[in-house]
């Protein structure tokens, strides 16, 4: 019977992947083994509006082809690339929806770092977002954490501990100008290519 159907596990990780590191790899893995996920779409962002003075450096082409290069490496892993495609500023609830419309009856599921939080309410249609999703929240600890007290209830359930790796895309991007070693905070794969292109280099 249609009701007996198991609902499967979706997830949207939305970012700027600029560029795509082991840290959002690591955030990924323990969401989808905690949680039993069953897909993970990735979704280089166009352009954040959170960030409009400090956009992403590589182009959204480049983003996309590390991206798909990471995700080619795991089966449940997939490439969303609606925002890219779509262009202009991107906002997590036009994707979520667009997510919902490919798994109409599936859970939703909306992975998120810990700093993203007090940023959160000023998302667009945040409760529009809730409504679509359940919130998953990567800490290392909850007592850091700081949660908006009107979405509390919402967020609860997904709050999942684990190892964080203390690596930002701000902090390889220097390293790589620098021309210091970054194999232990990048994938080779994804290191070739920034080096063959030349990325984050001038």
């Amino acid at each position: 019977m249609e009701n007996d159907v198991k609902r499967k596990k979706i997830a949207f990780f939305g970012g700027s992947f600029d560029p795509i590191h082991f840290g959002h790899v690591n955030l990924a893995i323990n969401m989808l083994e905690v949680h039993q996920l069953d897909k993970i779409y990735f979704s280089p962002a166009y352009c954040s509006p959170h960030k409009k003075s400090n956009q992403p450096i590589a182009s959204i082409e480049q983003r996309v082809e590390m991206v798909k290069k990471v995700v080619e490496e795991v089966s449940s892993f997939e490439l969303f690339d609606y925002e890219a495609k779509k262009k202009g500023f991107s906002y997590t609830i036009d994707a979520l929806q667009e997510v919902s419309k490919i798994h109409p009856n599936d859970k939703l599921f909306l992975i998120l770092t810990a700093d993203l939080l007090a940023s959160f309410p000023s998302w667009k249609d945040v409760k529009k977002i809730l409504d679509l999703s359940q919130p998953l929240v990567g800490f290392r600890n909850q007592d850091g954490i700081n949660m908006p007290t009107e979405f509390k209830k919402s967020f609860e359930d997904g709050f999942t501990e684990m190892p964080i790796f203390d690596i930002s895309s701000t902090q390889i991007r220097r390293r790589l100008q620098e021309k210091l070693y970054c194999g232990h905070l990048v994938p080779s794969n994804i290191l070739s290519y920034i080096y063959m292109h030349q990325i984050y280099q001038s």
